[in-house]
């Protein structure tokens, strides 16, 4: 007999096609139930190959265990046989019989136990994962799976010229991303930090909290494009998909490429697509390609951030993209929000852009009904150009309903909520703007802000910690830590670091010329320097920002502070001399009629002076704008102080007091300016009543 055949009789004698066949058969069942558990518990996708492995790991030992057992030996030679001839004896017909049945259930209890033993392995090993790894482990890109970043496309050109095209294809990705709802998409603002990074995908996702990354590039030459994108698994480094786009270059392809992309993203991280998502993301906005280029470039000005310079920009091209394409609705939504910017952050004093702004918004709205961006636009109109917030938030939720990932929508619902006075919803929606941003430092400011304003200091501090941790050149997040540290405790040593640790960070023009945004700024001036005149002095030594009320009315406050009040009642006057004609311009702007109230005090006009300063007060209360409203009742309370007249001022500082706001019983100590107030006995009861109440702190939040 040759040795092929004396090895398959071998392996008949000792049952190996019965236990290979069962051990293989239970595997593949085993292997199905791995797939379901490793979808629905969201494992990582690289368990059930990994099962895989360890059932062919145990298969030798099946073999081995089957070849060195002792196999039952031939009927001939453990009974003497009869004549072939002859009938079976009756004591022979199962002398056989018995050791190979004997063997054979040897044989399966060993790939019984090795089947049982493997799938032990791979459930402790899967359980583990479960419980200590995604759930509150090390690796917190594995909390989410439906979850991703889009890293800034590389611009494969070689020249500049087309980066935004490289970056309009970048963002429209994101749009569409952000309209799937089973989606959580990271936020532009933090995905462009990693443009040109050499950091590992695992770190990014890490520092994101994102289970996937998407790379890409885009080559752009002549009437051709090509787009190349590959998505990437962050826990283990493998292409999830990757694909790669060579075609001509027209606003068919380009959409076509953009929802393609979106729908195999959501494929790949088994998001849910709904039919309305998904006919939404494969809508194409415009035919004209030309109206295409001008609408992204519009979209790289007005990402900038809110400069005069940049807003003018941005419409400028979103005005060329709505000539070239009327029915580009896209393009007049964004035109809209320009529009709406220009007059909220006072580039357009005289109201000229609030007209096309709503007729922008109109537009949109009526060529694409169910456009988010066309939502969101007529909700910044309400908010930014009326303060109309209860139909600003009715756009806002109208536009979240089409664009659910849209963290910077998400944050306008946020800060509407705060000017409301609705506290907790803002908190809960600026932190839920966070998560979709996590490397936004002005998000993280925002959350700290509202925590800060509303006395709980002790939550807020962290906020401008990771505010100052992403953005340490930016000086806010110093002042506001340093005003944190005031406002909870009085702490001028801890105030003072931090705003040592922002020198040279807080320019000399915003100091002097934004009256606003650097109110805080001067109030620590005064605070924490008992030279204040000199450090003062030095600041205004090249006279930035003269000529505007902020300079002269700083100046004065200098020279109050410095017992020299023939020099402060001339900048005050200076101030008045530029003020009067402004208000009369723009007599719905509070903070002008604040201005100029100021310097009606220091003048020593009385009558004019509370007529102003109760006019802005009027024009913004509180029960209007809870977030800005308290800034007219302080100035209201400054003129009463500056007038003498305290116990008016008081009322002032208790109606402050009672509600959210920055003032604090230790600012009204330690900042000069309340100074003539500090022997009044009422002022001594207000400071220990509601210094009480600080230090038991804000009611829990549910």
């Amino acid at each position: 007999m040759s040795r092929l055949r004396r090895l398959i009789v071998e392996i008949h004698r000792r049952s190996l096609w019965q236990v290979l066949l069962i051990y293989a058969g239970g595997a593949w069942i085993a292997y199905e139930i791995v797939q379901s558990l490793t979808e629905g518990l969201e494992l990582p996708g690289w368990f059930p190959g990994f099962a895989v492995v360890l059932f062919i790991i145990g298969l030798p030992f099946v073999l081995a265990t089957a070849f060195v057992r002792e196999a039952p030996a031939p009927r001939d030679a453990q009974v003497e046989r009869a004549p072939e001839t002859a009938e079976p004896r009756p004591d022979e017909r199962g002398a056989g019989a018995e050791p190979a049945a004997r063997h054979h259930l040897l044989n399966l209890r060993v790939a019984a136990l090795v089947f049982l033993s493997v799938a032990a392995i791979w459930g402790v090993i899967a359980t583990g994962w479960y419980l200590v790894v995604r759930d509150g482990g090390d690796i917190d890109v594995l909390a989410n799976r439906k979850s991703i970043a889009v890293l800034p496309f590389e611009n494969l050109s070689g020249t500049s010229e087309n980066e935004p095209f490289t970056y309009g294809i970048h963002d429209d990705v994101l749009t569409h991303l952000s309209r799937i709802s089973d989606l959580k998409v990271t936020s532009r603002t933090s995905v462009m930090e990693y443009l040109d990074t050499r950091r590992n995908i695992r770190e990014i996702a890490e520092e994101l909290g994102v289970s996937a990354i998407l790379e890409g590039g885009v080559q752009r030459a002549g009437h051709r494009v090509r787009i190349n994108v590959q998505l990437i698994d962050a826990a283990t480094d493998e292409h999830l998909w990757a694909e790669q786009f060579d075609t001509v270059l027209s606003v068919e392809t380009i959409f076509s490429i953009q929802s393609h992309i979106a729908e195999r993203i959501a494929a790949a991280l088994r998001a849910e697509l709904s039919p309305g998502e998904r006919d939404r993301i494969e809508a194409r906005p415009t035919d004209v390609l030309e109206a295409y280029d001008f609408y992204i470039r519009g979209n790289n000005n007005f990402n900038r951030g809110y400069a005069e310079e940049a807003l003018r920009v941005a419409a400028e091209t979103y005005e060329r993209a709505v000539a070239l394409d009327p029915g580009f609705a896209l393009a007049h939504a964004k035109l809209s929000r320009v529009y709406s910017a220009l007059h909220f952050f006072h580039h357009d004093v005289s109201g000229d852009y609030l007209v096309p702004a709503r007729q922008a918004a109109d537009r949109a709205l009526q060529l694409a009904p169910d456009l988010a961006e066309a939502h969101l636009a007529a909700g910044y109109y309400y908010y930014w150009g009326l303060q109309e917030y209860d139909r600003a938030l009715a756009e806002f939720a109208a536009a979240r309903e089409h664009q659910p990932n849209n963290s910077d929508l998400i944050q306008a619902i946020a800060a509407v909520q705060r000017r409301q006075g609705e506290w907790e919803s803002a908190l809960s929606n600026f932190e839920a703007a966070l998560e979709f941003d996590p490397r936004s430092a002005t998000k993280a400011l925002e959350v700290g802000f509202t925590y800060a304003l509303t006395r709980d200091h002790a939550a807020a501090e962290p906020y401008f910690e990771r505010a100052i941790s992403l953005a340490p050149d930016w000086a806010t997040p110093y002042v506001w830590k340093a005003v944190v540290h005031l406002s909870w405790n009085g702490d001028v040593e801890s105030a003072r670091r931090a705003m040592q640790a922002a020198e040279g960070k807080i320019s000399q023009s915003v100091l002097l010329s934004d009256f606003s945004a650097a109110f805080f700024t001067r109030a620590l001036f005064r605070t924490l320097h008992d030279d204040y005149a000199d450090v003062i002095r030095e600041q205004t030594a090249a006279d930035f920002g003269a000529d505007t009320p902020a300079y002269y009315l700083t100046k004065a406050d200098l020279f109050t502070q410095d017992a020299d009040l023939q020099r402060a009642r001339a900048y005050c006057d200076s101030a008045r001399r530029v003020l009067e004609p402004r208000v009369r311009n723009a007599a719905e702007l509070d903070v002008l009629h604040s201005q100029l109230a100021l310097a009606y005090a220091g003048l020593g006009m009385a009558e004019e002076a509370i007529r102003e300063a109760s006019l802005a007060a009027e024009l913004l209360p509180v029960s209007r704008d809870a977030f800005y409203g308290t800034d007219p009742v302080t100035d209201l309370a400054r003129v009463y102080v500056m007038l003498g007249e305290h116990d008016a001022a008081l009322d002032q500082i208790e109606t402050l007091l009672a509600i959210p706001g920055w003032l604090s019983t230790h600012w009204l100590t330690l900042d000069p300016v309340w100074r003539p107030l500090h022997d009044r006995p009422r002022f001594s009861r207000l400071v220990e009543e509601y210094g009480q109440k600080r230090e038991s702190g804000p009611a829990p939040r549910e």
